[in-house]
């Protein structure tokens, strides 16, 4: 239990780094329609989806995740730690 434990806190400080790094490259003055809605969300799926995999996870493990949850108005940040969240339960 202890080296799971160990093992969660070190995944939780990687994932924080890992959203540091992806705040420097988005550019919050963006102005979006309606149809740029659903790329960014595709988008950011996509972002997370790397840095949870850079993590060690799988990308089926990441994208059953994924699929139960709705990612339309989240950042890539909510998105990683909602799964990371999922995944921490299992």
């Amino acid at each position: 239990m202890r080296h799971y434990v160990k093992r969660l806190e070190l995944v939780k400080k990687t994932a924080e780094r890992i959203i540091l790094e992806l705040k420097d490259r988005i550019d919050t003055n963006i102005s979006m329609d309606d149809n740029d809605g659903e790329v960014t969300s595709l988008n950011n799926s996509n972002e997370a989806i790397q840095a949870l995999m850079t993590l060690g996870y799988a990308k089926y493990e990441i994208d059953k995740v994924i699929r139960k949850i709705d990612i339309s108005n989240m950042t890539i940040e909510d998105i990683i730690k909602v799964v990371l969240n999922n995944l921490s339960k299992h």
